[in-house]
């Protein structure tokens, strides 16, 4: 594999929207805006809901952040949810954007004023939309307000379906190209091609392999030829890679060939790596290991 972690390692750019909300310790000042004894200022556009959020409970909302020229920096409508999920948490420092999250409820919406100068820190990492004295608008509008038992609940089920979906995917993909694949109780399929010789690896060992990644219908999106061609080294244990892997390599010893079918729920989930790697996607591998330490 490469040096391109981002393919092994979550960094979702859901998670860069919830980090940015929490840096907001003050916001600027402009007509029509509510202020709190706290000093942190807010605009509501729609207030439809009689019940607000309250502590514990999780909010999704659909987020919007624009200059002040009215350009989107980023949309969680352009992500695969649409949406995203955060908890509402007690207000702990002045300007804290819990205080305002409690004065939300499903299908109100409000905007926030969001000091450039509050983010970025520094010159060095400030991009050019976000000159010294500005500010990012950012949107807010709540979808759904519940407990985080009730979304659990909702997301097993949608997890037990995409489980049997990926499921039948694989196994039709095996049957019209006649692979006959083993099936790990974790739903991951693999086909050794190739045995190679001494232990399998397992959670400790350092694996070096060659690989290639592809979607269902053949196209690939990341291999080792891509990134020069070189071994991709991978300590098992460590989750530095997607959960396929881990489970997949300890079929493998030193010197075999072999492919995984990895269900969505051990790849990437509902994560999309827009132009690579759709939501929901079952992936395949074609693996060489060349040395496990």
């Amino acid at each position: 594999m490469n040096k391109k972690k981002s393919l092994f390692l979550f960094t979702g750019i859901l998670v860069f929207a919830v980090l940015l909300i929490a840096l907001i310790t003050a916001l600027g000042s402009g007509g029509g805006l509510i202020k709190l004894h706290s000093g942190l200022q807010y605009k509501i556009v729609l207030n439809k809901s009689t019940i607000k959020a309250v502590e514990g409970q999780l909010m999704i909302a659909y987020i919007t952040y624009k200059t002040e020229k009215d350009s989107v920096v980023f949309t969680t409508y352009s992500t695969p949810n649409k949406s995203t999920v955060f908890p509402v948490g007690k207000p702990e420092n002045v300007g804290d954007m819990n205080e305002a999250f409690l004065l939300l409820g499903a299908k109100d919406s409000a905007i926030f004023y969001l000091p450039a100068d509050s983010i970025f820190k520094g010159d060095a990492k400030r991009p050019a939309f976000a000159g010294k004295g500005s500010f990012i608008h950012v949107g807010i509008r709540v979808d759904t307000i519940m407990s985080k038992e009730d979304y659990s609940k909702i997301a097993e089920k949608k997890s037990v379906s995409q489980k049997q979906i990926d499921d039948e995917l694989i196994k039709k993909y095996l049957a019209a190209n006649n692979l006959n694949a083993e099936r790990t109780e974790e739903g991951l399929y693999y086909l050794i091609e190739k045995k190679g010789v001494g232990s399998n690896s397992k959670p400790g060992n350092q694996v070096s392999v060659l690989y290639t990644g592809m979607l269902l219908d053949g196209k690939v999106f990341d291999s080792s030829e891509m990134g020069g061609g070189e071994p991709f080294n991978v300590k098992l244990g460590e989750h530095s890679v997607i959960q396929g892997w881990e489970l997949g390599l300890t079929y493998f010893n030193k010197g075999a060939k072999a492919k995984l079918f990895i269900p969505s729920a051990l790849a990437y989930g509902d994560r999309e790596y827009p132009g690579r790697i759709p939501a929901n996607s079952v992936l395949i591998f074609e693996i060489e290991v060349i040395n496990i330490k």
